[in-house]
């Protein structure tokens, strides 16, 4: 499956006929036309697509727009599938769905040790790679946390999100925006891993991708602002070489 299709729009956020922005959106990372074309004609009401056309472009694509399900062609070039599996699993819990031209069952074992939910023959029926598609999608519900909360209280910490409030003790805290935002974007992904590139994408945007130096400065910013010991954080923890996390309710005595 190295063929590449000569329309492929690297990236591409694409919205089909009756598609809403709120949709679920799928990471595509195939360069099979075909395989391509049955996942759009069958989704294209109900998913958006992102497309990559190698492992390295999977792995920014997928920190760029934080995906609710990634397809993986188990012959990528450029990083290895395997690889960008690794990583995807080390920051989340994203269903990830193998797909290969031909059944090898070292590699069906081997993609289901790592973390994938299935392993797709995409010479299977259209009809079976979109139900094995629908079902993956359907998997990330459980992966999902209850409805994030307006108002996050543990007792020492307070984030009202309607309000766009913070408060350590009872006593309001002053944070700019950025110091805000990232706030609140890892207590979304509270207990999650988040890479310092995935942090300074979804926070900073384009344009940045040399500043990684801005997440960590920032995280001790924000450290100071909230945690009752900066250098012994009970919130925003690090989580060494892979990046950071937020922990929902610290026990007191951490």
């Amino acid at each position: 499956m190295t063929r590449q299709n000569q329309n492929h729009q690297s990236g591409s956020d694409r919205l089909g006929r009756g598609q809403h922005k709120n949709n679920p959106v799928i990471l595509l990372a195939e360069n099979a036309p075909e395989v391509r074309q049955v996942l759009e004609k069958g989704l294209q009401n109900n998913c958006r697509f992102l497309f990559a056309s190698s492992g390295n472009e999977a792995l920014k694509r997928f920190n760029e727009a934080s995906p609710d399900l990634v397809l993986l062609d188990v012959e990528l070039p450029g990083i290895p599938s395997w690889e960008v599996c690794r990583q995807v699993l080390d920051k989340t819990r994203v269903p990830i769905v193998f797909l290969s031209t031909s059944h090898h069952e070292d590699d069906a074992i081997r993609a289901l040790r790592l973390g994938a939910v299935d392993y797709v023959t995409t010479t299977t029926a259209p009809q079976i790679l979109l139900a094995r598609t629908r079902a993956a999608l359907r998997r990330k519900e459980a992966f999902l946390p209850e409805a994030m909360p307006q108002v996050y209280d543990d007792g020492y910490l307070q984030v009202n999100l309607a309000a766009q409030e913070v408060r350590v003790e009872g006593e309001a805290v002053s944070l700019t925006t950025i110091e805000y935002n990232l706030l609140v974007y890892l207590l979304k992904k509270a207990n999650q891993i988040c890479s310092a590139e995935q942090i300074l994408s979804q926070i900073w945007g384009a344009g940045y991708e040399a500043s990684l130096n801005y997440v960590h400065l920032y995280v001790g910013r924000l450290r100071r602002k909230i945690e009752h010991a900066p250098n012994q954080p009970k919130y925003l923890v690090n989580v060494y070489g892979k990046g950071y996390y937020f922990r929902l309710n610290p026990a007191p005595s951490m």
